[in-house]
C-alpha cells in the first residue's frame, strides 16, 4: 500500500489517523522468522553482551539522564555481529519518576485554547478580529485565522498551518520519495545543511523558526519534539527536495511513538498497524514554513502501574541485537525512551482516542518519513518488536 501524506488542510484536519504503509510489519511474534529468532527476549534473563563483559539489566527510572553519554559510549565500544552504530549514536532518557503504565485519552480542548494558540503563532501582532470561530457544532473545523499570508486552522484534537502562497499549494510526500538527506534534529546535526531547489538551509534554523510556537503550545501542556528531518524528492510529482522535519508528541514529557496496534490477548500484537498521529513540518524553500500539521497530545485518564524499575539502554540494544541476529549490517542512529499507544480490543478501526501508553526504547535505524525503521524494545519485558520499511 503506497500512501502519500498531502499537506492540504482539509485533507489532514478531518482524518484522526491514517493507515499505515502495508509493508510495515512486527517480527517480535515469529512470523516469517529463522528458528534462531522464534524467542521473545525477557529481561530477567542474564546473558553476557558481545564481547563477554556483563550489562547492568534494570535502572530506575530516577537514574534516566537526558542524552546519556556515558551509555551512548559503553554501547558503541560493545561488538555485535549485525548492529553497527552511527558516530553520533546517542541514548535519549530525560528523567521519568513518573514512568508506568497510564491509561490515556486523546485531548479534545485544542479549539477551547484558539485564540491562545493563534496568539502563540503570530505573537502579540495577532489580530484577534480575524480569529473566526465556527457556529456549526458539527463542523470539525472549530476555528480559522487568516493573516499575514498564513491560515490557521484548529479543530478539536488537531491544528493546521497553511502558507497561502499558491506555488505552495498541493505539496506531498510519501513513501516513494527519495530521501537526499535524512538527519537528526539535535546538537549533532544542527548545522547540517538541507538541500532545496533555490538554495539550502541548516537543521536548526529551520527548528528555530517554529521554536517559538512550540514552547507557545507547551505552555499550553501540548508538548511537541521535532525529531528528525528530511529533503526528499519525487520524480513522479515533479518536486525536488521539500524538507518534511517530523515532531515527536510527548505524554508526561516522554515522547510517544507513533505507531500503535490492537491487541487481541492482552500481549501478542495482530497486524493491523496505524498511524497515531502524523505531526510535521514541511519547507519549500529556505526559510519559508509550507505548512506545519499537529494532532491533539494524550492525557492520563487512569495510572494502571507504576514502572520502579525498567532494562537499561544498555540491555535493551542487547536484547535488540540478539533478536535481531537474522539480520545483517543495521546501522543505530538512536536509542530513545518512549511511550508506545496501545489500542484496547474493542477500539473501532482508525479511532485512536483511548490507548495504553506503555514505555519502550526504541532503537531507530532509519528516519526517513513515511519508512521509519525501528526496533522497539519493551523497558520492563524486553519483548522486541521490529518495524521494518
Amino acid at each position: 500500500m503506497k500512501k502519500a501524506i498531502v499537506i492540504l488542510a482539509a485533507a489532514l484536519l478531518l482524518a484522526a489517523c491514517a493507515d499505515a504503509p502495508g509493508d510495515v510489519v512486527s517480527r517480535s511474534e515469529g512470523s516469517e522468522r529463522s528458528d534462531s529468532a522464534e524467542r521473545t527476549e525477557s529481561a530477567e534473563v542474564s546473558e553476557p553482551a558481545p564481547g563477554g563483559e556483563q550489562v547492568t539489566e534494570r535502572i530506575s527510572p530516577s537514574e534516566l539522564k537526558a542524552a546519556d553519554a556515558a551509555a551512548a559510549e559503553r554501547i558503541k565500544g560493545r561488538k555485535y555481529d549485525n548492529l553497527k552504530f552511527a558516530d553520533t549514536f546517542s541514548v535519549n532518557a530525560a528523567d521519568a519518576p513518573e514512568l508506568g503504565v497510564y491509561a490515556a485519552a486523546k485531548r479534545t480542548d485544542l479549539s477551547d485554547n484558539a485564540e491562545a494558540v493563534a496568539r502563540a503563532y503570530f505573537g502579540e501582532g495577532l489580530d484577534a478580529s480575524k480569529l473566526v470561530r465556527s457556529s456549526q457544532p458539527d463542523d470539525p473545523v472549530k476555528a480559522v485565522c487568516e493573516q499575514d499570508g498564513v491560515k490557521l486552522t484548529v479543530a478539536d484534537s488537531s491544528l493546521f498551518i497553511q502558507n497561502l502562497s499558491a506555488e505552495n499549494a498541493g505539496r506531498v510526500y510519501s513513501n516513494d520519495d527519495r530521501a537526499e538527506q535524512v538527519y537528526e534534529v539535535t546538537d549533532a546535526f544542527a548545522d547540517s545543511p538541507l538541500a532545496f531547489e533555490s538554495g539550502e538551509d541548516t537543521v536548526k534554523s529551520l527548528a528555530d523558526m517554529n521554536a517559538g510556537f512550540i514552547d507557545g503550545l507547551a505552555a499550553l501542556g501540548f508538548e511537541y519534539r521535532p525529531f528528525a528531518a528530511a529533503s526528499l524528492s519525487s520524480e513522479a510529482r515533479g518536486t525536488k527536495n521539500t524538507v518534511v522535519m517530523t515532531y515527536s508528541s510527548c505524554f508526561k514529557g516522554i515522547p510517544v511513538f507513533n505507531l500503535a496496534y490492537n491487541t487481541k490477548n492482552g500481549e501478542a500484537p495482530d497486524f493491523r498497524y496505524s498511524l497515531v498521529e502524523s505531526n510535521a513540518a514541511v519547507f519549500d524553500a529556505p526559510g519559508r514554513l509550507c505548512s506545519l500539521l499537529l494532532t491533539s497530545t494524550y492525557e492520563e485518564t487512569e495510572k494502571l502501574s507504576a514502572a520502579e524499575s525498567i532494562i537499561s539502554p544498555d540491555y535493551a540494544v542487547e536484547a535488540a541485537g540478539r533478536e535481531l541476529a537474522e539480520y545483517l549490517d543495521l546501522t543505530a542512529r538512536r536509542l530513545d525512551l518512549t511511550y508506545l499507544p496501545v489500542f484496547p480490543e474493542d477500539a473501532p478501526e482508525g479511532d485512536n482516542s483511548r490507548v495504553t501508553m506503555t514505555p519502550c526504547w526504541l532503537l531507530s535505524f532509519d528516519l526517513q518519513p513515511l519508512r521509519e525503521h525501528y526496533a522497539l524494545i519493551d523497558a520492563q519485558t524486553g519483548r522486541v518488536t521490529y518495524f521494518q520499511p
